[in-house]
């Protein structure tokens, strides 16, 4: 290709023949092969790809208890999320933690009413160790939601707005920046957001897969508008099997099916994954590790050919999980199995520590260390993608 072509190409051939002629041939073929890069990285943040290479899987880690430790205690955490090997963590954002009133400019991240300390000190923490930063929203604030429960869906343009203000403080001008956001954690599930059902009994019907697309629309509008260069996953549903019609969450299949009526537009998916059983004798439920085949032609329906980031998965130690050694044993194991499909881009384990909720940390809570611990230092965090051989 000659220096014209190649100019050509980026739709600027007049400039380059003048370049040319200032610079020489060599200068302007350098100089167009940047810009072609350019537009190459463009379309690779544009996917959120920019963190995640093509063809493989990444593997990250997640410290659930960010939101919530005492802010002296974040930068050891963060250190031994550095020491973990990860390149890539998930960080749950609290709305109603950083806007515990309403704002008189609620765009404004300068507005008085956000307290953004945490937050700081978690995303600018994770900056400086190397490590890049998927955001995960929930919890309304009762100004916003007429002070029901924080799972309690509120005003949209509440919601946008804050999303808003928090894309343009962590657009990574002076802060962050944030590489992924899911706009809002486990939609599917009543615990996270409601309501989940319209009627009662087995004539209810799924509202929460309709207020999710609107939370998507929104949030992807107001990102885009803040942040140049983060990427926006969609749906990042419970691992909920089959719905609970007009009491409980609704499962994925039947979430991403109601879903599809409101055609949300998504290049990226993420999902969360609790499994209970081995991998080794796992079976090829919707969602799950070893179904991650059928998942993905179930959200094809609503995201042909998106790119899918399992953003928790951990198996659970007694009790009611594996042993611990079992435990240790699955991560390679997850990890290799995802790896299998091409599409599934990034894992994260979930957690690094034990809750009472789920004991699947690495470190019990105590904080000492589990076989897992060493188990997941010694995994690699990154996997080159595609059929066993």
């Amino acid at each position: 290709m000659t220096t014209d072509e190649l100019v050509e190409s980026t739709g600027q051939r007049g400039s380059g023949r003048i370049l040319t002629m200032i610079f020489g041939v060599g200068a302007i073929a350098a100089l167009a092969v940047m810009l072609v890069f350019a537009l190459r990285m463009d379309e690779t943040v544009a996917t959120g790809t920019n963190v995640l290479p093509a063809d493989t899987l990444t593997v990250g880690l997640q410290d659930e208890r960010l939101p919530t430790a005492p802010v002296g205690e974040l930068p050891a955490r963060l250190d031994r999320l550095k020491v973990s090997g990860v390149t890539i963590t998930r960080v749950d954002v609290l709305w109603a933690q950083i806007a515990p009133s309403k704002p008189a400019k609620p765009t404004d991240p300068t507005d008085s009413a956000y307290q953004w300390g945490r937050t700081d000190a978690i995303i600018d923490g994770l900056r400086d160790r190397g490590i890049s930063v998927i955001v995960s929203f929930s919890q309304t604030p009762g100004w916003s939601n007429g002070n029901k429960t924080p799972e309690w869906i509120g005003s949209i343009d509440d919601y946008g707005a804050f999303v808003h203000a928090f894309a343009s403080r962590y657009a990574g001008d002076v802060h962050g920046p944030v590489a992924i956001y899911e706009p809002w954690s486990e939609p599917n599930n009543a615990a996270m957001l409601m309501p989940q059902w319209a009627g009662a009994g087995t004539a209810a019907t799924p509202v929460s897969p309709g207020a999710y697309a609107k939370i998507f629309d929104r949030a992807r509008t107001e990102i885009a508008s803040a942040s140049s260069s983060a990427a926006v996953a969609g749906l990042g549903l419970a691992d909920i099997e089959t719905s609970t019609p007009g009491v409980g969450g609704v499962g994925v299949s039947d979430f991403v099916r109601a879903l599809a009526g409101a055609a949300p537009s998504m290049t990226l998916v993420s999902q969360h994954l609790s499994p209970v059983d081995a991998p080794s004798s796992a079976t090829a439920r919707i969602p799950s590790v070893a179904g991650m085949a059928k998942y993905i032609d179930l959200i094809d329906t609503v995201a042909p050919d998106a790119a899918v980031l399992v953003t928790a998965v951990g198996y659970a130690t007694p009790p009611g999980g594996l042993s611990e050694s079992g435990q240790a044993a699955s991560i390679s194991e997850t990890m290799r199995s995802l790896a299998t499909n091409t599409r599934v881009r990034l894992a994260i384990w979930y957690s690094m520590q034990d809750t009472l909720e789920r004991p699947s940390g690495l470190v019990r809570i105590d904080g000492s260390e589990k076989p897992a611990w060493k188990a997941f230092l010694d995994t690699p965090k990154t996997y080159r993608s595609g059929p066993t051989p």
